[in-house]
């Protein structure tokens, strides 16, 4: 948790908003086993309605955010 969030802050300069959401995920699956997760992805409105719709910038974000984590993560530079 820290080093996605540390990846975050490093992609935006800025620490990430924590909020708790009551949408079912994957990681409730985690939740239940005693494991941490979190959810990271591209900000989107209206979802699962006809007219759902993700801002495209956030992709870009958030692939950059996975990036920094995975090479932080794997102790590379």
């Amino acid at each position: 948790m820290h080093a996605l969030a540390s990846a975050h802050c490093a992609r935006s300069g800025a620490p990430p908003d924590l909020v708790a959401a009551t949408a079912t995920t994957d990681a409730r699956i985690y939740r239940f086993l005693g494991v941490p997760a979190a959810c990271l992805g591209p900000y989107a409105e209206r979802l699962h309605a006809v007219d759902e719709r993700v801002w495209l910038p956030s992709v870009t974000e958030s692939a950059q955010t996975l990036a920094l984590l995975i090479r932080e993560w794997c102790g590379l530079s």
